[in-house]
């Protein structure tokens, strides 16, 4: 059985992040043998980290980990992908796309370990199945919503042998992408499965905190 793996990458937002956990935490910590969930601060000047360690330390399958310093949001994200295990299909979740209450059970519901990827669109209400070709374009199945890391679960079976892509392409703002896609090209055809996002994504915490910097992915968005 494959388990979910969530990751939330944080940097100094400490009010969006206690909010998708206040959502999120009730979800997980009564299924330790099918979800994990690891936080990694980015060396953020807050103390929330301490807080919530010492919170939640009797439940194993929650952890928060900080970097010595700040590597920068997009190698923290790529991060993501070093913690995952093989047996786990990895959510990259940002701290402010706040999910639904019942995110989880419906993720768990539909993993199967046939999937390569998951994405999650607006244009569809009932979930699909596609085989598609690598040569048909990255793009086209998922709307683009795979660029943004709170939409997709990556089948870390599938994409163990081109993780190092992540870090190679980190400059780009979409690391993830760069592991998709190199995985997608190993493997010519994969299985991609569209989940309405309606089902799993509830809000965008509305906040000035740290805003996202796309700046590297004008020069190196191309080159991915």
């Amino acid at each position: 059985m494959k388990k979910l793996f969530i990751y939330i990458p944080t940097y100094n937002r400490p009010h969006a992040l206690k909010t998708q956990l206040s959502v999120l935490l009730p979800q997980v910590v009564g299924l330790p043998e099918k979800v994990r969930l690891l936080v990694s601060d980015n060396a953020s000047n807050n103390e929330l980290l301490v807080e919530l360690s010492e919170k939640y330390a009797p439940h194993k399958n929650v952890q928060f980990r900080r970097n010595a310093g700040n590597i920068g949001g997009n190698a923290n994200i790529a991060l993501g992908f070093v913690f995952a295990q093989p047996d786990e299909f990895l959510w990259i979740l940002s701290d402010n796309d706040i999910i639904s209450d019942t995110a989880v059970d419906y993720l768990l519901g539909a993993l199967d370990e046939r999937v390569d990827f998951y994405c999650f669109v607006d244009s569809i209400k009932e979930p699909a199945e596609v085989a598609y070709a690598w040569e048909s374009g990255w793009q086209t199945p998922m709307d683009w919503r795979m660029g943004l890391i709170s939409d997709a679960l990556y089948n870390i079976s599938t994409v163990k042998d081109s993780i190092e892509e992540a870090f190679y392409y980190h400059n780009s703002s979409f690391p993830h992408l760069a592991v998709a896609c190199a995985a997608a090209k190993r493997k010519g055809t994969v299985r991609i499965k569209l989940l309405p996002r309606e089902k799993i994504d509830k809000d965008l915490f509305q906040s000035d905190e740290s805003p996202t910097d796309y700046s590297l992915a004008h020069v190196c968005m191309p080159l991915l």
